[in-house]
């Protein structure tokens, strides 16, 4: 059995949908026998962490505090110091990336793993050459720019997994340098058996549900837009979630006069999620730039909630338009409205999208997904020499 890290010094605080296919992953990992250690930065705040350890005891975490800045080179970047800050200038999740595996080199030079799971790329900066690495692609491909910066890192992973088709597509697009023979494995994520358990509520509270992170290309505000034209005064929504944009979508509410229509409820666990999404009657996902893979129109499906989506990125790999969902235009809350309009007022169609939905979400139950992470995961030990 392999003693295996993954590395992800967001892990603690954030609840998306790339940490989400980390921790079902590690808990797979971990019931098949593997020894698994989430390395992340100090403090569990993050509701999927800690319902992820409540049900997997075995489950270990190193958690390691290290500066929010990169203030000199790190060892073994495989670039310059000058790329290395260009990187973490970036954007904000290099800069926490490369900050926090200042910390993690040290980490692992005196703790020994077969192999380290890395969901994105600059994660690898700085890592030292003391284990196989894994690039488990769950999160979204980088722009021009940053891709020829991290373009060196890849030369330290030996095995690469995406989550779906449009993310090896990505990779291979803005990383020439890897050779048209590297695999890059497919591993679709896999929805939470409870997702699919009874009872199903039919109290329905609200009209519309957005469950996801609170970021600017998540087009909530074009939710919010979207109701104020539908100009039903008791028509209600639900926003379930964290982000940089909460404070300006709670603003945007206020300013709209949406305050007693629009409820933000914050960061929930699995449960709560569960019991909000039985709770309404439409779920809301309008992404305006693509997802890696989008696994919250998956889970609402599975409760038999029809979804308006935009189908963008990975999403268009299980999406179809009004047979399992209805698709709106990216960034355009009158498309977004007359969808919801739409289902709100034809009983049939919304039965007709909740079945598909429904069919949709249970090819990726955990269970079926499972068996080919493990069997793809194994495979990677076999060169490893791994003793049992």
């Amino acid at each position: 059995m392999a003693n295996i890290a993954f590395h992800d010094p967001r892990l603690a605080h954030v609840a998306g949908g790339g940490e989400q296919v980390t921790l079902v992953l590690a808990r797979w990992l971990v019931q098949a026998g593997h020894t698994v250690t989430l390395v992340t930065r100090t403090g569990r705040t993050s509701p999927l962490l800690l319902e992820a350890l409540a049900e997997c005891a075995s489950l270990q975490v190193a958690e390691l505090a290290a500066p929010v800045c990169l203030e000199e080179p790190l060892p073994e970047a495989a670039i310059s110091f000058g790329q290395q800050q260009a990187l973490a200038n970036s954007d904000p999740l290099s800069m926490d990336a490369l900050a926090f595996n200042a910390s993690a080199s040290r980490f692992y030079r005196r703790t020994r793993f077969d192999f380290i799971v890395i969901s994105f790329i600059p994660d690898l900066c700085g890592l030292p050459d003391c284990a196989a690495t894994v690039l488990h692609l769950s999160g979204l491909p980088p722009s021009r720019e940053v891709a020829d910066l991290e373009a060196a890192l890849l030369l330290k992973v030996k095995f690469f997994v995406s989550v779906s088709c449009y993310i090896t597509t990505e990779l291979r697009r803005l990383f020439p340098v890897l050779p048209e023979s590297q695999d890059i494995h497919l591993m679709y994520p896999g929805i939470a058996k409870e997702f699919f358990l009874p009872p199903f509520s039919r109290c329905k509270q609200y009209d519309l549900c957005y469950a996801g992170r609170l970021g600017r290309r998540k087009g909530v505000q074009f939710l919010l837009e979207a109701i104020a034209a539908l100009a039903d005064p008791l028509l209600t929504a639900v926003i379930i979630g964290d982000g940089a944009e909460r404070v300006f979508l709670r603003e945007r509410i206020a300013e709209m006069g949406l305050e007693d229509r629009i409820t933000m409820v914050g960061r929930k666990n699995r449960s709560e999620v569960i019991g909000l999404l039985d709770s309404s009657r439409i779920f809301v996902y309008p992404p305006v730039l693509p997802e890696a893979f989008g696994c919250a129109p998956l889970e609402a499906m599975a409760r038999g909630v029809p979804v308006i989506t935009t189908n963008l990125g990975g999403m268009s790999e299980y999406i179809r338009a009004t047979d399992n969902a209805l698709v709106c235009e990216p960034a355009d809350s009158g498309s977004l409205a007359k969808c919801a309009a739409r289902l709100l007022s034809d009983l049939e169609l919304c039965s007709s999208i909740k079945a598909a939905g429904r069919r949709t979400a249970l090819r990726f139950e955990e269970s079926k997904v499972a068996s080919r992470a493990l069997q793809l995961y194994e495979s990677f030990l076999d060169p490893l020499s791994i003793s049992e």
